[in-house]
This record gives structure tokens, sequence and C-alpha cells, in this order.
């Protein structure tokens, strides 16, 4: 037995012997390991068939996004068409009317000449005068007198009267608004008018009784009474004139027209 042992020693050496005890345990750990190993097989299984299932979603998603892309895009350009559609048709009707406003305009404003040129043509015929546009007169009083007095320069006496008219009008109480009517009246007489300034040299008496243009009111007014060959009543004027304002530089004026009254023949100062 001793030589059966010595021989079996060299080819035990390397082996390492363990206790039933230990082989035990050594199997509950390998049973254990290979359980933590099936567990994360199934984990990484089920992390993989949740990858999958997400990236199959994305695909459906990405297909469906393209497809509502598509769809929206072939909406929208049916509604663009729409659009574009109507706002022809609308156009053409704004240009229809376009036409047709400008038809009726072109036709109002030639009725509107003519109608304005007979109206002058009747305005003449009785002696009125043609209203000038407000729009036309300066808001500035100044500029207002300064106008009113360069057309009557101009000796566009019917524009002059109404800018001198309006003057009055809308500064009764200036120092300035007896002098336009007294302007009205002149204008008249720059046209051969006597009768008409006459009226207007008569309402600014009434207006402005007490005015300082007195002098030069009644010498008009004799003026406009020698016109209209009313000689007796016009040299009463002017006699006016030259006893009651001395002083006054319609006195000479005065004075020669009353020498011409009484040399005028009697075709004048019937």
């Amino acid at each position: 037995m001793k030589w059966t042992a010595v021989l079996l020693l060299p080819a035990l050496q390397g082996c390492i012997f363990v206790t039933t005890r230990q082989g035990a345990a050594m199997q509950k750990e390998i049973a254990d390991l290979r359980g933590d190993l099936a567990k994360v097989s199934e984990i990484n299984g089920n992390c993989v068939a949740a990858i999958k299932a997400i990236d199959s979603e994305i695909t459906l998603l990405k297909t469906s996004l393209t497809k509502s892309v598509g769809e929206n895009k072939a909406d929208l350009g049916v509604q663009i068409q729409g659009i574009q559609t109507q706002l022809k048709e609308v156009q053409g009707k704004l240009e229809e009317q376009g036409f047709a406003l400008d038809t009726i305009k072109a036709d109002t404003e030639k009725s509107k000449a003519e109608s304005d040129k007979k109206l002058e043509q009747l305005n003449k015929m009785l002696g009125v005068d043609t209203p000038v546009e407000l729009s036309k007169i300066p808001a500035d009083k100044d500029k207002h007198w300064e106008m009113a007095s360069s057309i009557f320069l101009d000796k566009k006496f019917e524009t002059a009267r109404q800018f001198f008219r309006e003057y009055a009008k809308r500064y009764p109480d200036d120092p300035l608004a007896d002098d336009a009517l007294l302007m009205v009246g002149m204008a008249y007489l720059e046209e051969g008018r006597g009768a008409k300034a006459l009226g207007e040299l008569q309402k600014l008496i009434d207006t402005y009784p007490q005015t300082d243009r007195m002098d030069a009111v009644l010498y008009y007014m004799g003026e406009a009474f020698f016109m209209i060959q009313n000689c007796g009543d016009a040299r009463t004027l002017f006699k006016s004139v030259i006893n009651q304002y001395p002083k006054s530089p319609f006195k000479e004026k005065s004075v020669k027209k009353v020498q011409e009254i009484l040399k005028a023949p009697k075709t004048v100062c019937p």
C-alpha cells in the first residue's frame, strides 16, 4: 500500500481538493450566476424589443407625417388657388366698378362744367356774381386782404368782389371791413355797372353809418349816379363832398366832376 501512494503523488500535484460542503456552495453560486445571466438576457431582450418597437413607431410616424404634410400641402395649394381665383374675380369686379365710376365721374364733371357755364351766363344776365370756393380764400386775415387787393388790381373784378364781401363777412368789426364793402362798389364801377355800385355803397352806409370813409362813399355814389345819367343826384353828392369834407382827397375830384356835369351834353345828362 505504501508504494501505491508514492506512485500517485506526482499525478495529484496541482489539483485542488474541495470538501463536499464547499462543492455545494460553489454549485449554488453557479446557479445564481446563471439566473442572473438569464435575467440580464431577458432584460436585454426586452430592451432590444422596445428599441425595435420605438424604431417601428418612429418609422410609422415619419411616414404619417410625410403623408400629412403632403396632404396639407395639397390642401393648402387648393386653398391658395381658390383664394387667387376669388381675388381675380374681385379684381375684375373692382376694375369694372372703377371703369363705371370713371365714366360716371367724367359724365358728372362734364355735366358740372356745362351747368357752371350755364349758371355763369345766367348770372351775367341777372348781374349776379358767381360764388368763389371758400377754400381758395386764405384763412389768414392779412393774406386775405392782400389777395383780394391783388385780384382787384389784376382787374378780375367779379372775383375781387367775392373776396372783399367774404372779408367783411368774416371780420365785421375789423377797421378794413367798411373798406372791403367800398371796394365791392368800386369793382362794379370799374365794370360800368352804376346801379349795382349804388346798391353796394348804400349797404355800406346802412352797415357802417359812422364809417370814416364817408367822403369816398359819397364820391363814388356820385360817380354811379353820373354813370346811369342821373346827373342831378350826382352833382348833389359831389357838392356834399366839397362842402362837408374840405380836406378830403376827393374834394378836388368832386370839383372836376361838377364841372364835367355842367358841360355834359343832353345825351349824357338829359
